[in-house]
C-alpha cells in the first residue's frame, strides 16, 4: 500500500508536466502545418505571373471557348463564295508567274546565262506573282480564322486584302504579255544589223487569248478587293444571322 501510494504521488505530481509537454508539441506541430500551407499558397500563386492553381480556376464548358476557335465551319455562304473565287483567282495568278518564269529560263538558255537584263528582268516578275500569290492565300486563311469579336483586326485584314488585289490588278495589267515587242537578247550593237540579227523581235508573251485572259482577271481582282471590304464589315452581322438560323433549325 505504500508502494502505491508513494507511486499515484510521483504521477500527481508529474502529471501537470506531461500535460504542458503534450500541449507544447501540439502547438509546434500546428506552427508547421501553417508554414507548410504558406509556402504551398506561394509556390502555386508567385507574383512573377507564374501559373495559378487550377483548383480555383472553374470549369469551362464545351462552347466557351468559341470565338477562339478556327471558325471555318462558321463562315456564312457569301463568304464561302468569296474566299472560294479568291482561292481561284489566286491559282489563276500563280500560274501566270509559273509560265513568265519558263519564258525567262528559256531566254537564259538562248543568252547562254541567266545573268542577262532580259531573262533577269522576267524572272523579277515571275517572283513579283508568285509572292503575291502567296500573300493572298495567307490573308484568306487569316481572315476565315479571326474571331468576330476582333472587328479591328477583321477590317484591317481586309483593308490589306483590297491593297493586296488593287496590286494584283495593275500587275496584270502592265504584265509582259503588253509588250508585242522586245529587245533581242542576242543582238549586239557593234557587230549585228537589222537584217542580220534584229534589234527588236516578236515577244512570245504577247497573245490574244493571254492578253483577254488577263484582262478578266484584272476585273475579277478589283471586284473580290471591294468584296472583301463589304465582308469585313458585314461579317459580324452575316454570322450573327447565321446562328440564328442555325439555332431554329436545331430546336425544329
Amino acid at each position: 500500500k505504500s508502494a502505491q501510494k508513494i507511486l499515484l504521488d510521483v504521477l500527481a505530481q508529474d502529471t501537470p508536466k506531461l500535460a504542458n509537454v503534450v500541449l507544447a508539441f501540439a502547438d509546434h506541430s500546428k506552427c508547421r502545418r501553417s508554414q507548410a500551407r504558406q509556402k504551398q499558397q506561394q509556390h502555386v500563386s508567385s507574383p512573377m505571373g507564374q501559373k495559378q492553381s487550377t483548383d480555383a480556376q472553374p470549369l469551362k464548358g464545351k462552347h466557351d471557348d468559341e470565338h477562339d476557335k478556327p471558325s471555318f465551319g462558321k463562315m456564312t455562304c457569301c463568304e464561302q463564295w468569296v474566299s472560294g473565287l479568291s482561292m481561284i483567282f489566286w491559282a489563276f495568278y500563280c500560274l501566270l508567274g509559273l509560265y513568265i518564269g519558263g519564258k525567262a529560263m528559256q531566254l537564259s538558255k538562248q543568252v547562254g546565262s541567266f545573268f542577262f537584263h532580259e531573262p533577269m528582268t522576267n524572272m523579277s516578275e515571275s517572283w513579283t506573282f508568285i509572292f503575291l500569290t502567296i500573300m493572298g492565300v495567307y490573308n484568306a486563311v487569316r481572315e476565315a480564322l479571326i474571331s468576330e469579336g476582333n472587328k479591328v483586326a477583321l477590317i484591317t485584314t481586309e483593308i490589306i486584302q483590297l491593297l493586296l488585289y488593287l496590286t494584283a490588278a495593275v500587275t496584270l495589267l502592265a504584265g509582259p504579255w503588253t509588250l508585242k515587242e522586245v529587245r533581242n537578247p542576242l543582238w549586239d550593237e557593234d557587230e549585228d544589223t537589222d537584217e542580220d540579227n534584229p534589234q527588236w523581235i516578236t515577244n512570245g508573251l504577247y497573245q490574244p487569248m493571254l492578253v483577254s485572259a488577263t484582262m478578266m482577271l484584272t476585273i475579277l481582282a478589283i471586284g473580290l478587293g471591294v468584296a472583301h471590304l463589304v465582308v469585313g464589315f458585314m461579317r459580324e452581322k452575316w454570322r450573327a444571322e447565321q446562328a440564328k438560323v442555325d439555332a431554329a433549325l436545331g430546336n425544329s
